[in-house]
């Protein structure tokens, strides 16, 4: 899987995560798809080194999205994603 797909997987959960999330500032919208991008390239080199895909592979695909997943998952849980604040 080159690099182009993995980017576009980590975009790609990135924005199923903010759909469930109604009021997200763009800032940390921003911040959501750049540590979905980070979880799939993580979660592509995972697999690798530990044998499950090699370069190419859909297995690889559905390695960088676990990765995307649980990157998000886990920064939703350390850092909540407040509303946004309102401007008098």
């Amino acid at each position: 899987m080159n690099i182009f797909w993995t980017i576009v997987i980590g975009i790609l959960i990135a924005l199923i995560t903010r759909a469930f999330v109604p009021r997200m500032e763009a800032k940390a919208a921003i911040m959501l798809s750049l540590i979905g991008i980070a979880g799939a390239f993580i979660g592509a080199a995972i697999a690798r080194t530990l044998g499950i895909c090699e370069h190419g592979q859909a297995a690889c695909f559905v390695c960088s999205a676990v990765g995307a997943l649980a990157f998000t998952y886990i920064y939703r849980l350390i850092a909540p994603i407040s509303a946004p604040s309102k401007i008098s």
